[in-house]
């Protein structure tokens, strides 16, 4: 019976090998220069899974088994680049260190590893694309990904982060199981730039549903704008950020931040801050509300902090400049325990949260004691007039706003409005940048955020759409 089992799986790998010498002649012979060997299927992984070698670069251990990492398109990643030598060896190779994929064991369970090339049957493969890839004496018995998926780490800005798998020797299953289909990458895979990628990563559905509450003009927008966002998935998982909650960086009950964190890309290089303010017409808001701002750029290796601050009527301008600034001064203090350098903090500021960072960023005057300067600010649609009566009062208006009694220009400045933004902070975005740079030769970056309203961008960051949160990564590595 054994005989007659392994007599049919011979006949099987003669038929595969006819296959194989017809596909050489096919565009897959383009494998002679290397290729991607992943899984057929994505799994969990939209950018699939890559046969690839334990660590990265001057760091990579081929010794090690072999494992099946999130495929790295377009970014020169030898350590996944195979190559199927020819048909009568079986051999596949790794260019980069002249070594054949190989088993460490015949048997259910082994490792799969990269060894010296040799002519031995540990080496010798059969592969049809989108099907098994087995050992040509045992073709019972095929690559096998483990159906556990686990955090691989990834390099710093990565995004999202990289996931793997395990790779081990196992029987073969019924065609068309996903842990054991495999294929070359196609070209039309690998990473490539577009024309005008401005809105490629903001949903169709989004953009359509911001236009028409604009158009509306009826119902809460800040309701509205939440309902459209509430199916959005996020770009990063939750196990990839640490957050540390209710840190107190004064003595008000309000005067508390909570720090975000990556879990796995951690390291001795102190990275950039972002500070998040939100807005809430200065007698409302929660940090809570806005972990996604913070959870986001820690995803991607920064660190990132959501802070609150005091609220009218209870606090009176220029609280909030002064809480803005008591922030900067404890994170200054503080966040090199956490990873983060404090000399580059950055502070985003949303509508009143926006005010309270330019008060803070372009009034030095107005706080109780000196602090720290920010690296930059970025003002997403800020407040710069003084006609919130509950926060600002009713006495020295012209005094209390920011046009007018500019006195700092030191620290680098992002503003942003959008597309379909409340018709007088797009207005008061153009004012100011005015008086930047005709008054003070200081011209700030100046943004509009194409299909968002008032509250959607910092909805955005965090999710597919990156057009702000790109913009605000690139203000924070390219500010000197």
């Amino acid at each position: 019976m054994m005989k007659h089992s392994f007599k049919c799986l011979f006949i099987k790998c003669l038929s595969i090998h006819s296959i194989l010498l017809l596909l050489l002649a096919s565009p897959l012979s383009a494998i002679a220069e290397g290729g991607y060997l992943r899984s057929s299927a994505p799994l969990d992984e939209p950018r699939g899974y890559c046969l690839d070698v334990a660590g990265f670069g001057v760091d990579a251990r081929p010794d090690e088994p072999l494992r099946a990492h999130t495929c790295k398109y377009g970014e020169d990643n030898v350590d996944q680049l195979f190559k199927w030598v020819d048909f009568d060896s079986g051999h596949v190779i790794m260019p980069a260190y002249n070594r054949c994929l190989a088993v460490e064991a015949m048997q259910a369970g082994a490792q799969i590893m990269v060894e010296d090339c040799a002519q031995s049957t540990m080496q010798a493969w059969d592969f049809v694309p989108n099907g098994n890839l087995s050992l040509r004496v045992r073709p019972d018995l095929c690559l096998t990904l483990g159906p556990e998926t686990m955090d691989a780490g990834a390099e710093i800005l990565v995004f999202p982060g990289y996931r793997y798998r395990t790779s081990t020797l196992e029987f073969c299953r019924e065609a068309g199981d996903q842990l054991q289909d495999f294929r070359w990458g196609r070209d039309d895979e690998f990473e490539r730039g577009f024309a005008n990628a401005l809105r490629s990563g903001m949903p169709a559905d989004i953009q359509i549903g911001i236009r028409d509450i604009f158009d509306s003009g009826e119902g809460n927008v800040l309701a509205l704008t939440n309902a459209l966002y509430e199916d959005v998935p996020s770009s990063y998982r939750s196990t990839e950020v640490q957050t540390s909650m209710d840190i107190a960086y004064g003595t008000h009950e309000r005067q508390k931040l909570d720090i975000h964190v990556d879990t796995y890309r951690r390291g001795e290089t102190l990275q950039p801050v972002v500070i998040y303010f939100h807005g809430g017409g200065y007698t409302r808001g929660a940090k809570e509300n806005s972990h996604n701002v913070g959870g986001y750029y820690a995803s991607i290796g920064l660190v990132g902090v959501s802070a609150t601050y005091r609220l009218a009527p209870e606090a009176q301008w220029p609280d909030g400049a002064n809480d803005v600034a008591a922030t900067v001064q404890w994170v200054h203090e503080n966040i090199s325990q956490y990873g983060g350098d404090p000399d580059r903090i950055f502070l985003v500021g949303k509508s009143a949260g926006g005010g309270h960072v330019a008060n803070y960023a372009l009034r030095p005057e107005v706080l109780d004691q000196d602090y720290p300067e920010a690296a930059g600010v970025i003002i997403i649609s800020g407040n710069y007039d003084s006609e919130t009566e509950a926060y600002f009062g009713f006495n020295d208006l012209e005094q209390k706003q920011i046009y007018g009694n500019i006195s700092r220009t030191s620290i680098p400045m992002m503003l942003t409005s959008s597309e379909f933004d409340l018709g007088e902070t797009a207005a008061a975005t153009m004012e100011l940048a005015y008086e930047l740079s005709h008054e003070h030769g200081a011209l700030p970056r100046l943004r509009q955020l194409p299909g968002h309203n008032h509250y959607s961008p910092n909805i955005s960051i965090g999710t597919s759409d990156r057009l702000l949160s790109d913009e605000i990564l690139d203000f924070v590595l390219n500010t000197k």
